[in-house]
């Protein structure tokens, strides 16, 4: 259909300029928030102004490699521990956040919305205290 295939196409080039930005500040970034100022300065007009729909690419667009070392190390940790879970609701806990993690991949709102930032916050202060009530 030709609304998945705008979908599609605008998505990947989203992710094109991502990596534009990563390259061009590879260990800094643009700054927190700035991915979609920076977008406005370099695209030409009438082009979707809009975050990356990766936040993993988004992080390392924004903070550089820093933050993306940061995001990695925030990973292993949390499926360190999810492996770690015994009790059924640190198991239950630990699959939404692993839910959430995956929407992370596709969409940007859990990185870039007041919502989503709070809904990633609350899922993760569930997990942390029925992870560290396991143990």
């Amino acid at each position: 259909a030709a609304t998945e295939q705008i979908s599609t196409v605008g998505r990947s080039w989203l992710t094109r300029q991502a990596l534009d930005m990563i390259l061009q500040r590879p260990l800094m970034g643009v700054g927190v928030g700035s991915f979609i100022l920076e977008l406005a300065d370099t695209v030409p007009e009438g082009a979707p102004i809009e975050p990356v729909h990766n936040i993993p690419l988004l992080v390392t667009a924004e903070l550089g490699m820093t933050g993306l070392v940061l995001l990695i190390g925030l990973f292993v940790s949390i499926a360190l521990n999810i492996f770690a879970s015994k009790s059924p609701r640190a198991v239950l806990a630990s699959a939404t956040l692993a839910g959430l993690l995956a929407i992370a991949l596709f969409d940007h709102y859990l990185w870039t919305l007041a919502p989503g930032r709070v809904m990633l916050g609350l899922t993760l202060g569930l997990w942390a205290g029925q992870v560290t009530h396991d143990a």
